[in-house]
Protein backbone atom coordinates (compact mmCIF):
# COMPACT_ATOMS: atom_id res chain seq x y z
CA UNK A 1 0.00 0.00 0.00
CA UNK A 2 1.68 3.40 -1.00
CA UNK A 3 2.42 6.16 1.48
CA UNK A 4 -0.37 8.37 2.86
CA UNK A 5 0.24 11.49 1.18
CA UNK A 6 -0.18 15.15 2.97
CA UNK A 7 -3.15 16.95 1.31
CA UNK A 8 -3.81 20.90 2.13
CA UNK A 9 -7.24 21.22 2.25
CA UNK A 10 -9.12 24.51 1.95
CA UNK A 11 -11.96 25.77 4.69
CA UNK A 12 -14.98 27.78 3.80
CA UNK A 13 -15.93 30.71 5.93
CA UNK A 14 -19.54 30.12 5.73
CA UNK A 15 -20.01 33.05 8.81
CA UNK A 16 -18.78 35.42 6.15
CA UNK A 17 -21.18 38.72 5.02
CA UNK A 18 -20.93 37.82 1.56
CA UNK A 19 -21.56 34.43 -0.23
CA UNK A 20 -20.86 33.39 -3.39
CA UNK A 21 -24.72 31.79 -4.63
CA UNK A 22 -23.60 28.54 -6.12
CA UNK A 23 -22.01 27.78 -2.51
CA UNK A 24 -25.00 27.92 -1.12
CA UNK A 25 -26.59 24.93 -3.48
CA UNK A 26 -24.09 22.81 -4.50
CA UNK A 27 -20.20 22.60 -4.29
CA UNK A 28 -20.21 20.21 -7.57
CA UNK A 29 -21.31 23.32 -9.73
CA UNK A 30 -17.43 23.95 -9.77
CA UNK A 31 -15.55 21.10 -8.72
CA UNK A 32 -15.84 16.99 -9.21
CA UNK A 33 -16.32 15.03 -6.59
CA UNK A 34 -13.54 12.54 -7.70
CA UNK A 35 -11.07 13.71 -9.85
CA UNK A 36 -10.09 16.31 -12.43
CA UNK A 37 -7.36 17.48 -15.12
CA UNK A 38 -7.51 21.14 -13.42
CA UNK A 39 -6.49 21.97 -9.70
CA UNK A 40 -8.88 21.96 -6.87
CA UNK A 41 -10.87 19.49 -9.01
CA UNK A 42 -12.29 22.39 -11.14
CA UNK A 43 -14.23 21.41 -14.03
CA UNK A 44 -11.92 23.79 -16.19
CA UNK A 45 -9.74 26.33 -15.72
CA UNK A 46 -9.97 29.86 -15.19
CA UNK A 47 -11.13 32.34 -16.43
CA UNK A 48 -13.14 29.82 -18.27
CA UNK A 49 -14.46 28.58 -15.45
CA UNK A 50 -16.03 31.67 -14.22
CA UNK A 51 -16.59 32.82 -17.38
CA UNK A 52 -19.00 29.47 -18.28
CA UNK A 53 -21.99 30.80 -16.18
CA UNK A 54 -20.71 34.48 -16.04
CA UNK A 55 -19.98 34.73 -19.91
CA UNK A 56 -22.50 34.55 -22.55
CA UNK A 57 -24.47 31.80 -20.98
CA UNK A 58 -25.55 34.18 -18.10
CA UNK A 59 -28.95 35.22 -19.73
CA UNK A 60 -30.02 32.10 -20.86
CA UNK A 61 -28.87 29.92 -17.62
CA UNK A 62 -31.76 32.91 -16.05
CA UNK A 63 -34.29 32.26 -17.68
CA UNK A 64 -33.36 28.43 -18.66
CA UNK A 65 -36.78 26.44 -18.54
CA UNK A 66 -34.64 22.82 -18.55
CA UNK A 67 -31.47 21.74 -16.68
CA UNK A 68 -28.75 23.74 -18.41
CA UNK A 69 -25.31 21.50 -18.91
CA UNK A 70 -21.95 22.68 -18.75
CA UNK A 71 -18.30 21.39 -19.24
CA UNK A 72 -19.25 19.15 -21.86
CA UNK A 73 -22.18 17.86 -19.03
CA UNK A 74 -20.10 17.23 -15.97
CA UNK A 75 -22.31 20.18 -14.17
CA UNK A 76 -25.51 20.51 -14.94
CA UNK A 77 -27.62 23.49 -13.62
CA UNK A 78 -30.60 22.75 -12.52
CA UNK A 79 -33.77 25.67 -14.05
CA UNK A 80 -33.99 28.83 -12.57
CA UNK A 81 -30.92 27.93 -9.94
CA UNK A 82 -30.02 31.68 -9.73
CA UNK A 83 -32.83 35.34 -10.07
CA UNK A 84 -30.11 36.85 -11.51
CA UNK A 85 -26.51 36.68 -12.99
CA UNK A 86 -24.01 39.06 -13.71
CA UNK A 87 -22.37 38.98 -16.97
CA UNK A 88 -18.96 39.97 -18.40
CA UNK A 89 -18.32 41.07 -21.80
CA UNK A 90 -14.69 39.96 -22.61
CA UNK A 91 -14.90 40.55 -26.42
CA UNK A 92 -14.39 44.00 -25.83
CA UNK A 93 -11.21 45.69 -27.66
CA UNK A 94 -9.25 46.63 -24.42
CA UNK A 95 -9.18 43.51 -21.01
CA UNK A 96 -7.84 44.29 -17.62
CA UNK A 97 -4.98 41.94 -17.76
CA UNK A 98 -5.94 39.95 -13.94
CA UNK A 99 -9.13 39.10 -15.70
CA UNK A 100 -8.07 37.25 -18.83
CA UNK A 101 -5.57 35.09 -16.18
CA UNK A 102 -7.76 34.11 -13.22
CA UNK A 103 -10.78 35.97 -11.34
CA UNK A 104 -9.66 34.75 -8.30
CA UNK A 105 -7.05 37.21 -8.07
CA UNK A 106 -9.63 39.93 -7.04
CA UNK A 107 -12.61 37.92 -5.78
CA UNK A 108 -12.99 34.94 -3.10
CA UNK A 109 -14.72 32.10 -5.36
CA UNK A 110 -16.27 31.13 -2.01
CA UNK A 111 -17.81 34.03 0.42
CA UNK A 112 -16.22 37.12 1.63
CA UNK A 113 -17.11 40.29 4.21
CA UNK A 114 -16.98 42.91 0.76
CA UNK A 115 -19.35 42.74 -1.48
CA UNK A 116 -19.04 40.89 -4.65
CA UNK A 117 -17.14 38.75 -2.96
CA UNK A 118 -13.96 40.70 -3.14
CA UNK A 119 -10.75 40.10 -0.98
CA UNK A 120 -10.97 43.55 0.41
CA UNK A 121 -12.63 46.80 -0.30
CA UNK A 122 -12.33 48.24 -3.89
CA UNK A 123 -9.26 50.62 -3.06
CA UNK A 124 -7.51 48.68 -1.08
CA UNK A 125 -8.29 45.64 -3.96
CA UNK A 126 -6.80 47.94 -6.73
CA UNK A 127 -3.77 49.63 -4.69
CA UNK A 128 -2.84 46.22 -3.44
CA UNK A 129 -1.06 45.53 -7.11
CA UNK A 130 -1.02 49.26 -8.57
CA UNK A 131 0.26 50.72 -5.71
CA UNK A 132 3.56 50.47 -4.05
CA UNK A 133 4.17 46.94 -4.77
CA UNK A 134 3.52 47.31 -8.34
CA UNK A 135 7.29 47.40 -9.14
CA UNK A 136 8.01 44.55 -6.49
CA UNK A 137 5.33 42.67 -8.69
CA UNK A 138 6.58 42.45 -11.70
CA UNK A 139 10.13 41.78 -10.68
CA UNK A 140 9.74 39.37 -7.88
CA UNK A 141 11.90 35.47 -9.00
CA UNK A 142 9.10 34.37 -5.86
CA UNK A 143 5.06 34.03 -5.81
CA UNK A 144 4.05 37.26 -4.74
CA UNK A 145 1.49 36.62 -1.82
CA UNK A 146 -1.60 39.61 -1.32
CA UNK A 147 -4.37 39.99 1.34
CA UNK A 148 -2.94 38.08 4.23
CA UNK A 149 -2.25 34.97 1.45
CA UNK A 150 -5.89 34.37 0.48
CA UNK A 151 -4.09 35.42 -3.26
CA UNK A 152 -0.55 34.03 -4.76
CA UNK A 153 0.40 35.97 -8.11
CA UNK A 154 3.48 33.58 -9.96
CA UNK A 155 6.78 35.06 -10.33
CA UNK A 156 6.69 37.26 -13.63
CA UNK A 157 3.06 37.16 -14.22
CA UNK A 158 2.95 40.81 -15.67
CA UNK A 159 5.94 42.23 -17.96
CA UNK A 160 4.19 45.87 -16.63
CA UNK A 161 2.20 47.17 -13.96
CA UNK A 162 1.39 50.55 -13.42
CA UNK A 163 2.29 51.80 -10.34
CA UNK A 164 0.88 55.00 -8.29
CA UNK A 165 2.71 57.27 -6.41
CA UNK A 166 -0.09 58.24 -3.92
CA UNK A 167 -0.11 60.57 -0.73
CA UNK A 168 0.71 58.25 2.50
CA UNK A 169 -3.13 57.66 3.42
CA UNK A 170 -3.38 56.48 -0.25
CA UNK A 171 -6.36 58.95 -0.89
CA UNK A 172 -4.61 61.34 -3.62
CA UNK A 173 -2.10 61.34 -6.28
CA UNK A 174 -4.23 59.78 -9.48
CA UNK A 175 -4.38 61.35 -12.80
CA UNK A 176 -2.28 63.51 -11.21
CA UNK A 177 -0.44 65.12 -7.81
CA UNK A 178 -3.01 66.12 -5.58
CA UNK A 179 -6.08 64.86 -7.16
CA UNK A 180 -8.83 62.49 -5.04
CA UNK A 181 -8.36 59.01 -5.02
CA UNK A 182 -10.76 57.93 -2.56
CA UNK A 183 -13.32 59.59 0.02
CA UNK A 184 -16.35 57.60 2.25
CA UNK A 185 -19.49 57.90 0.72
CA UNK A 186 -21.17 61.08 2.21
CA UNK A 187 -23.88 63.13 2.26
CA UNK A 188 -26.00 61.25 0.17
CA UNK A 189 -22.71 60.79 -2.36
CA UNK A 190 -21.49 57.47 -2.85
CA UNK A 191 -18.28 56.61 -1.87
CA UNK A 192 -15.65 57.47 -4.66
CA UNK A 193 -13.06 55.17 -5.71
CA UNK A 194 -11.33 53.34 -8.74
CA UNK A 195 -14.70 52.37 -10.19
CA UNK A 196 -15.92 55.70 -10.06
CA UNK A 197 -13.52 56.02 -12.94
CA UNK A 198 -12.41 52.79 -14.41
CA UNK A 199 -14.07 49.60 -15.41
CA UNK A 200 -12.40 46.65 -13.60
CA UNK A 201 -13.24 44.22 -16.05
CA UNK A 202 -13.54 45.47 -19.79
CA UNK A 203 -13.93 48.42 -22.45
CA UNK A 204 -14.03 49.62 -25.99
CA UNK A 205 -12.34 52.89 -24.64
CA UNK A 206 -9.11 53.89 -23.57
CA UNK A 207 -6.85 50.91 -22.90
CA UNK A 208 -4.36 52.40 -20.29
CA UNK A 209 -7.25 53.67 -18.21
CA UNK A 210 -10.27 51.19 -18.70
CA UNK A 211 -11.98 54.18 -18.34
CA UNK A 212 -16.30 53.70 -17.98
CA UNK A 213 -17.32 55.65 -20.97
CA UNK A 214 -15.93 56.40 -24.33
CA UNK A 215 -17.15 60.14 -24.02
CA UNK A 216 -15.72 60.27 -20.37
CA UNK A 217 -15.21 63.78 -19.17
CA UNK A 218 -13.93 65.20 -16.21
CA UNK A 219 -16.46 67.58 -15.80
CA UNK A 220 -19.28 65.01 -15.00
CA UNK A 221 -17.37 65.69 -11.75
CA UNK A 222 -15.93 68.70 -11.98
CA UNK A 223 -19.05 71.09 -12.21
Amino acid sequence: MPPRQSVKRSYLNFSSRYIHKPIEISCLFCHDAHASDFPNELHASMPGLCMSCHGTNAEKIVHSTQPFPLFEGRSVLPPKVFEKLSSLDLSLKYIHEPVGISCVFCHNAHSSNFPDELHAPVHDLCIACHGANAEKIVKSEQPFHLFDSQVTLPSKLFKTLRGLVLTPDGKRGHPEKGHLVFAPAKDNKPEFNCLSCHTPHATDSNEKLLVKHREFKCLDCHN
